[in-house]
């Protein structure tokens, strides 16, 4: 199930240049404006590897996984509202 999770997350991140002139067709902006989403998509994936990484070797896998998934429920909830 991770792996399958993992090809989509990076399949979103790695493939959302596709969709900037799609973007820039929708909002009417120029390629600056819209190139800043899958910048910072991408640059948050990837910046947040070596904490996460740090995290797991100090504290283990599991105690991470499920504060990661606490948070992501915490972000999560208002949306159900």
């Amino acid at each position: 199930m991770h792996l399958f999770v993992c090809f989509i997350a990076d399949g979103i991140t790695y493939t959302m240049g596709i969709y900037v002139t799609e973007l820039k067709n929708a909002f009417g902006e120029c390629s600056g404006s819209v190139s800043l989403i899958p910048s910072i998509l991408v640059g948050v994936t990837l910046g947040t590897g070596p904490i996460a990484s740090m995290l797991t070797n100090t504290y283990g896998c599991r105690v991470v996984t499920i504060i990661g998934k606490l948070a992501e429920f915490h972000d999560f909830l208002p949306r159900l509202r």
